[in-house]
C-alpha cells in the first residue's frame, strides 16, 4: 500500500470536466488514480473512497467536476495535516477531502447504483466518517456546498452551480434533490 495519493472518480457524461481536472494538477507530486465509473458498474463516489482506501493509507478524493486553481493547497492536506483528515470544504460535502484508509474501511460502504443513493450516502458517509476520525480541519470553510451558491456557469454543455476560491473550483451539476432523474 502507497502512504499518500489523490482518487478520483470520472464517468465519460463529464469526461470533459475530467480533461480540465488533470490538466489542473499537471505536476503534482502525489500519485494521481482515476476510478471510472460505467453505466455498468457506476460506484458513484463511494467506489472511489472504496479503492483509495485500499491503495493509500491516506488519500485525497477529487470529483471530476473539480477544477485546481492553485496547487499548493495539496501539499498543505498531505504535509501540514499528517494523519490527519481534511475536508476540504465543512462536513465533507460532496465527499471532498482527505481520508485516512483505516476510518474508511471502517465505514459501512453500500454497494451504491443510483443517483439518489449517491446523494443520500453523502450525507449519511459523511456523518459516519466524522464519528471515526477524531478532529479534522477545514481547509475552505468559507465554501458551504450545502446551499446552492447562487452563481451558475454554463461548462461542458451543462448549467453548473458554481463554488470557488483563489484555490479550487466545483462544478456541480446537481445542486437540489428535486434535479435526480
Amino acid at each position: 500500500m502507497m502512504k499518500q495519493g489523490i482518487i478520483i472518480t470520472t464517468h465519460d457524461s463529464t469526461m470533459p470536466f475530467y480533461i480540465d481536472l488533470i490538466r489542473s494538477l499537471e505536476g503534482c507530486p502525489y500519485p494521481i488514480v482515476t476510478k471510472k465509473n460505467t453505466v455498468m458498474d457506476n460506484g458513484w463516489e463511494i467506489g472511489g473512497l472504496k479503492l483509495g482506501s485500499f491503495l493509500f493509507d491516506e488519500f485525497l478524493y477529487l470529483h471530476d467536476t473539480i477544477l485546481i486553481k492553485n496547487p499548493s493547497f495539496i501539499v498543505d492536506v498531505f504535509e501540514r495535516e499528517k494523519h490527519r483528515s481534511v475536508s476540504l470544504f465543512p462536513k465533507f460535502n460532496a465527499y471532498l477531502g482527505k481520508y485516512q484508509s483505516i476510518h474508511v474501511r471502517a465505514c459501512e460502504l453500500p454497494d451504491i447504483t443510483t443517483k439518489a443513493e449517491a446523494v443520500h450516502w453523502e450525507t449519511e458517509f459523511s456523518k459516519e466518517y466524522l464519528k471515526l476520525c477524531g478532529p479534522i480541519v477545514t481547509m475552505f470553510p468559507e465554501i458551504d456546498a450545502w446551499r446552492t451558491s447562487g452563481v451558475y456557469r454554463e461548462k461542458h454543455g451543462r448549467k453548473n452551480c458554481v463554488y470557488e476560491n483563489d484555490s479550487i473550483v466545483k462544478y456541480k451539476g446537481t445542486w437540489n434533490r428535486s434535479m435526480i432523474k
